[in-house]
């Protein structure tokens, strides 16, 4: 095979494929260039004159390296891994790195099988992550628990990728034996943990960072980013449906740090999805903002392959992989064509593949177990007086405070009609303990 590589780049035969009179991304040089890109056996062999068995006019396209999702969890797009290939393929994205965490949270360690069987059947490379936190902290109850001796063991498993998101960073930070204990399986298979650590700082960050961990996408301001950044952490802007902190840290990206920063979406549901993107949406909403355009590029691409360890991935140049995708420009990001492996798998925003659920295990299926039916009066919410602690979010973030408001209730109810406070309810839905946990929000913007 080294040898078809070697006579067609120096054209002795003919490419495979040939992407013919492109404009490309070179992201080693910050610049556009212009040649034909040869491909052969799934590898790019080179960009210059070449010939090919087929040859695709791209002369009205900008050719980019195709775009991988530093930190996503496929099932909070609500679909399958099938179905969720099928909107984020033809957008331009032919990587992700998934945390499995909701699902495995709700079934187990056959939660994260499933997204790892269900994926090999798309042209989507899914580095799956094992979880770290499952649950996410002690005061959780969930359908399943992950100890330290579940992760030496699941960790050694080809299948996963790296730990997923250490959301427990109280417990990194404090030295808690179980914590030590993840953390040590990873770093004892080389394999990467990515971090979750808002408002983590000085000697707290560097103790979290001890711990072998390398990323963070939970940065809420521009100071928090470059700090971590100076550190020595990859930092994840990420534009999903809900947190949308690329915004508030974008500035903060400069040609001399730019290489330390990928994109993300975290969680972003099949609405987004379908109606306005993925990467190329972040890509949009990063020029929006400021960005260079070459830089934003090289976010989705070579950054986050150079992150996790993806040789050969992320740029177009001899032997790296011909995941490919020609846009329209560098503002509107419009995928025309997506090349995996230098097949074309989707066309016009249209994938070219099955998406269809074709592999769907009992062990995930039938997860919501209730003691009883329930009725309306289960969620009134009683007050001992006329104020109440509310919880509060920041638009486009996670992160939530609280405030002490007067809200004033009606036959035992509160009254909330007219206001920006919803009532919120989480059923316990794993242990059949019949919990309701109440309380009140605000600042969400959801009306009626």
């Amino acid at each position: 095979m080294i040898k078809d590589y070697v006579d067609a780049a120096i054209c002795r035969k003919q490419c495979d494929l040939v992407l013919k009179n492109a404009n490309y991304v070179d992201v080693f040089c910050g610049e556009i260039k212009r040649g034909d890109i040869g491909v052969v056996g799934g590898l790019v062999v080179g960009v210059g004159n070449y010939g090919g068995k087929v040859e695709v006019d791209c002369s009205s396209s900008i050719v980019c390296p195709a775009f991988t999702d530093g930190h996503v969890h496929i099932e909070s797009s609500q679909l399958s891994p099938e179905e969720y290939a099928g909107l984020v393929v033809p957008r331009g994205t032919t990587c992700v790195v998934a945390d499995p965490h909701e699902i495995t949270n709700v079934c187990g360690i056959s939660g994260a099988e499933y997204i790892m069987n269900a994926s090999a059947r798309v042209p989507l490379d899914v580095k799956l992550m094992l979880p770290s936190c499952v649950p996410a902290t002690p005061f959780e109850t969930s359908g399943a628990a992950l100890c330290g001796g579940d992760i030496e063991r699941e960790i050694k498993k080809e299948g996963f990728f790296g730990l997923g998101e250490f959301m427990n960073f109280p417990a990194v930070t404090g030295g808690d034996d179980e914590a030590m204990k993840k953390l040590e399986a990873a770093k004892a298979q080389f394999k990467i943990c990515d971090g979750h650590a808002p408002s983590l700082s000085g000697n707290a960050l560097n103790a979290y960072i001890c711990g072998g961990i390398s990323t963070d996408h939970e940065c809420e301001s521009e100071q928090e980013a470059l700090e971590k950044v100076s550190k020595g952490m990859y930092v994840h802007l990420r534009y999903g449906s809900s947190a949308r902190n690329l915004l508030s840290v974008i500035k903060g990206v400069t040609p001399r740090n730019m290489r330390r920063f990928l994109l993300c979406t975290d969680d972003c549901h099949a609405e987004q999805l379908k109606t306005r993107g993925h990467i190329d949406e972040a890509l949009r909403a990063a020029v929006k903002a400021g960005a260079d355009p070459i830089a934003a590029v090289t976010m989705a691409t070579l950054n986050a392959a150079e992150c996790y360890g993806l040789k050969f991935r992320g740029g177009i140049a001899p032997f790296w992989l011909a995941d490919l995708v020609a846009v329209d420009d560098l503002v509107n990001f419009n995928a025309r064509l997506v090349f995996k492996g230098g097949k074309l798998v989707a066309k016009d925003g249209k994938p070219l593949f099955d998406t269809s659920k074709r592999y769907l295990p009992d062990s995930v299926l039938n997860t919501v177990h209730l003691k009883r039916d329930l009725v309306p009066d289960d969620f009134i919410l009683t007050l001992k007086g006329k104020r109440a602690k509310v919880m509060t979010i920041l638009p486009g973030g996670v992160v939530t405070g609280c405030e002490v408001e007067e809200v004033p209730s009606s036959n035992g109810d509160v009254c909330i009609k007219g206001t920006d406070i919803l009532k919120l309810a989480v059923v316990e839905r794993h242990k059949l303990t019949g919990n309701i946990g109440k309380g009140l929000f605000k600042g969400y913007g959801f009306k009626g």
